[in-house]
């Protein structure tokens, strides 16, 4: 039976963002928020089991179906396609424009979306809410939920496979990227303490290790107006993103080298034309196995000029549950890495002959924590 008008061509099912303004038809009358539940029922209920731990299986497991419904939204490119509308879109035309075939599936996880404030349903179709504007342009936001929802959430998933044997992970090559905007968010606390370091410091060759998209590389040169810089990246793909951020803020007096310490140190030294006066290593110490920190940090300490400073920033293991996680992840990987304690980062750098200034947590609630060691005169 077909329900169009003699100017409609359109056929049932209607688009339930089309139907009377937006709204579904035949709505229920909204049901009260608080249920009249007899107290025997709620005594039983107290009685089975462990109320408290039900509880938190149920908040924890809302807050962690929210997480995996946002990354849904962005992965499936809806929040994308309608960002650039700035008006509203149906269900049929935002599927088009994300390349998904299941309309119904579509219209299914707006209406998610919905209920946890990314988009609303207008007279015509969809609109992203403020949030969701946010969302879609917060680079920083974006990548954690996608990888807090992504790798992290299967680290768990996959985890008993592993345990029995299975294949080990791969996150830090296969979502290099990805990691390295997930770390911006840290990305204000560290920065503070690399610009009190070149301050303190005032160098004219600056050596970041493993400098990821290039931020602090670029701001260290922006604050030393006189210095020039080199910065190190394993990663083709990274190092080419923070060479283009460089070439955009200070290109005349920086560079970006693909390639790692210690292997490739002589030829950072030789690319700043000497030694460096401050060499920054943020959050890759633990790419270093133990055994192998000190004798590592004892080659950056040649590459570093009399009077220099080598600052160390990086996640250590203590008994807290994000730094357990962390701790979890590295070590299910297909090269096993294991965190540094705070008082092992200092003993390593002490090891390496170099003369720790300080060690201090970065930011707040953070198992974050820098480390300043000068290389002594002579």
């Amino acid at each position: 039976m077909s329900l169009s008008g003699p100017d409609d061509d359109k056929s049932w099912p209607l688009d339930r963002e089309e139907r009377s303004g937006g709204e579904p038809w035949d709505i229920p009358a909204r049901e009260p928020r608080l249920a009249a539940v007899k107290p025997a029922t709620l005594l039983k209920v107290v009685r089975e089991g462990s109320p408290l731990i039900r509880l938190r299986a149920f908040r924890d497991g809302r807050s962690a179906v929210r997480l995996a419904g946002t990354r849904a939204l962005l992965d499936s490119g809806l929040l994308d396609a309608l960002a650039p509308l700035g008006g509203s879109a149906n269900a049929a035309r935002l599927a088009e424009r994300a390349e998904l075939t299941d309309v119904e599936l579509c219209r299914a996880l707006l209406e998610l979306g919905a209920a946890y404030g990314l988009v609303r349903s207008v007279p015509g179709g969809w609109q992203l809410t403020r949030q969701g504007r946010s969302l879609v342009g917060d680079s920083t936001g974006r990548a954690m939920v996608e990888a807090l929802g992504g790798y992290h959430y299967d680290l768990y998933r996959e985890l008993p496979a592993q345990l029995r044997g299975g294949p080990r992970r791969d996150d830090l090559e296969v979502h290099a990227e990805l990691i390295a905007r997930v770390s911006s968010a840290l990305a204000p606390f560290i920065r503070d303490t690399v610009l009190a370091a070149v301050d303190e410091v005032r160098p004219q060759r600056v050596l970041d290790i493993g400098c990821g998209e290039g931020e602090y590389l670029t701001a260290m040169l922006k604050h030393s107006v006189t210095a020039t810089g080199v910065g190190l990246e394993a990663d083709e793909r990274v190092a080419a993103l923070a060479s283009e951020r460089l070439r955009r803020a200070r290109g005349d007096r920086g560079q970006v080298l693909v390639g790692s310490a210690p292997a490739d140190l002589a030829r950072a030294a030789e690319a700043l034309g000497g030694p460096a006066d401050l060499v920054l290593l943020a959050n890759v110490i633990y790419y270093v196995a133990p055994p192998e920190r000190a004798a590592v940090l004892e080659q950056i300490a040649s590459v570093t000029a009399p009077g220099g400073a080598v600052l160390v920033t990086t996640t250590v293991a203590e008994p807290t549950a994000a730094s357990r996680h962390l701790a979890l992840l590295f070590q299910a990987q297909r090269v096993p890495m294991l965190l540094p304690t705070a008082e092992g980062l200092v003993a390593d750098l002490r090891r390496a002959g170099l003369a720790v200034d300080r060690s201090r947590r970065v930011a707040p609630g953070e198992p974050v924590v820098a480390a300043l060691a000068r290389r002594q005169p002579g």
